[in-house]
């Protein structure tokens, strides 16, 4: 999701290119078109990663703990908005503005989720230093005769 939206906003940039340049009217339709269809794709993997969490953490048991892993979830939904945005305005796609504004908020309080996550779990391992240090190896408590 994240990889496709970062190439769609990349082709709203190039969509955006003063149009008198002979190479920005020769491949426009063809950036348009294929952003759009990376923009289709990148917008079909939303319900299935929702899909694979509730999967994940309801059906799989998985705990629902901060993970420095959930990071790689917040990007892309930020990277979504900002290139929805970008490209609806660049093609006149009017639906893609309120569509874009809304992701734009879940990617806020992804965001939030997570750094809170973060920051309890910091807490947490700062209350408590053995919890959060690793364990010291045999050879490093074992002193030479």
């Amino acid at each position: 999701m994240g990889a496709t939206a970062i190439t769609v906003l990349a082709g709203a940039r190039i969509l955006n290119l003063p149009a008198a340049l002979p190479v920005t009217r020769a491949t426009a339709g063809f950036v348009e078109g294929f952003s759009f269809a990376l923009w289709a794709f990148g917008t079909w993997w939303i319900p299935l990663l929702i899909a694979l969490g509730l999967w994940r953490h309801i059906r799989r048991h998985w705990p629902l703990s901060y993970e420095p892993t959930l990071w790689s979830v917040v990007f892309p939904l930020g990277m979504y908005s900002v290139a929805t945005l970008s490209f609806g305005k660049v093609a006149h796609l009017n639906f893609m503005e309120p569509l874009s504004r809304f992701m734009l908020w879940v990617a806020v309080a992804a965001w939030v989720v997570v750094a809170v996550a973060f920051l309890a779990q910091f807490a947490r391992r700062s209350g408590n230093p053995a919890s959060g240090a690793p364990a010291a190896s045999a050879s490093a408590t074992t002193t030479a005769p």
